[in-house]
């Protein structure tokens, strides 16, 4: 299957611009190659970053037409001008399982990315902060072997430290902790640990106070903040 979709960009009122994205075999192509120009695999990992948003935007805009009908009875209203305002519009046939695929495809990919140190430091810097933006927790594995990797560049390390944070899995604290311990002489590293842990232990406390005051309600996962 061709995934295909379209960005809008809302300039004004009366502009906005579209951007079709280029099939996920092309984005591959540019992730894969170190040669390629940096600005192609830039626009390439960002691109990967809204295919994967693209299928959550398909569920949740499901969920809410499956929500107004079961109170109303009726189909919700095509919001056109709404519509635009979204970074992402579909273009694609849903389907849940091949949703999952191509997610799990744009993690492959920005994983290979983020280990090819062929890519330098720049561009294995930004496959991880898009990595931390996916906040999907299968992205955890590669960027802490990368952040424990004493060889690997600094910068890219505390990028990988940043996105666990932003990801927020309690399985990655013991991961953060080990980093902080073992890098006393890397401000770099040990401080965007050290504030990576503390964000995620702050929204552990804000669905703790939450779960306190309201009845019966409960987090999405035990692992995940």
């Amino acid at each position: 299957t061709v995934h295909r979709f379209s960005i809008y960009f809302k300039i004004n009122k009366q502009t906005t611009m579209v951007f079709e994205c280029p099939p996920i075999s092309e984005l591959k192509e540019a992730i894969s190659s170190p040669s390629s120009p940096v600005g192609m695999r830039m626009r390439a990992a960002y691109y990967l970053r809204q295919l994967y948003e693209g299928c959550n935007k398909d569920k949740r805009e499901e969920r809410k037409e499956e929500e107004h009908t079961s109170r109303t009875g009726t189909a919700s209203p095509v919001d056109v001008e709404n519509n635009q305002n979204h970074d992402i519009t579909g273009g694609r046939d849903h389907d849940d399982d091949g949703d999952q695929l191509l997610q799990m495809k744009v993690i492959e990919y920005l994983s290979e990315g983020l280990r090819n140190v062929s890519h330098g430091s720049l561009m294995r810097h930004e496959f991880a902060y898009v990595m931390g933006q996916l906040r999907d927790i299968r992205c955890c594995q590669v960027l802490e072997e990368v952040l424990l990797n004493s060889d690997d560049c600094i910068i890219v390390r505390h990028e990988c430290g940043e996105a666990l944070g932003a990801i927020g899995a309690i399985q990655s604290i013991p991961i953060l902790e080990e980093a902080i311990a073992s890098n006393p002489n890397t401000p770099e590293i040990y401080h965007t640990c050290e504030i990576s842990i503390a964000h995620m232990k702050w929204k552990l406390d804000q669905i703790s106070n939450s779960n306190n005051h309201v009845p019966n309600q409960n987090s999405n996962s035990n692992n995940h903040v």
